[in-house]
């Protein structure tokens, strides 16, 4: 991940970067706690009102959806103090692709590629045998990243042959938020491996990244 923070320490933003391991993507309280303590982290008074972005990775979406969710249940009773100036979202996993993802993203991570379809595996089997609650929090954090999102501008970027972020969900997003008036860019590979676009064209990438952010933070 140090390339990406590298993107935005360069433009004087910093970084606060999360891992989030299998516990987190298999069990919902710990995504859910996860995504409390980051809240509370950004609500601290030396964070307060600072514009503030989002950027995730493949099943990175997924905690996004729980922050959604503890956003949306604590600022019923409380002023939110965060500048969500932007969110931006490479190769993000709906639903669906999570075995497949957290597969890849395991596997790179400890650096044995073989392990992929291993985990894939596993965490489908897992979440068939957790049944109806598990799902369902799956679906209602997918639910909250579609239609309750951070309303300000968006940056997707993906790749019409990515296997593991379904370019057709992505689309489908893009197009809804637009409906309702939002402004979201893209950044749309037609070949591009999942999670390796700033590798596969630093030049894209950066541009498009670069042109966003100075956006927002003229806003």
């Amino acid at each position: 991940m140090k390339k990406y923070e590298e993107l935005y320490r360069k433009r004087g933003i910093d970084t606060l970067t999360l891992y989030p391991g299998i516990s987190h993507i298999l069990m919902p309280s710990h995504a859910l706690r996860m995504a409390n303590t980051l809240l509370e982290t950004l609500r601290r008074e030396e964070h307060a009102n600072r514009p503030t972005f989002v950027h995730a990775f493949s099943v990175g979406g997924f905690i996004v959806g729980n922050l959604l969710s503890a956003l949306e249940e604590s600022s019923s009773h409380r002023v939110d103090s965060v500048d969500w100036r932007g969110h931006v979202y490479d190769s993000v996993v709906d639903f669906e692709g999570v075995p497949k993802g957290l597969g890849l993203a395991t596997s790179q991570s400890v650096g044995q590629p073989w392990l992929a379809k291993p985990i894939e595996r596993a965490a489908r089997g897992y979440l068939a045998m957790l049944g109806r609650e598990t799902t369902h929090h799956y679906r209602h954090c997918s639910a909250a990243f579609k239609h309750r999102n951070f309303e300000a501008p968006a940056l997707f970027v993906y790749s019409r042959n990515d296997p593991i972020a379904d370019p057709d969900t992505i689309e489908e997003v893009m197009e809804m938020w637009r409906a309702k008036g939002q402004q979201v860019r893209a950044l749309r590979f037609e070949k591009s491996r999942h999670v390796s676009h700033l590798r596969g064209d630093p030049h894209a990438y950066e541009q498009t990244l670069d042109s966003y952010l100075e956006e927002r933070l003229q806003f």
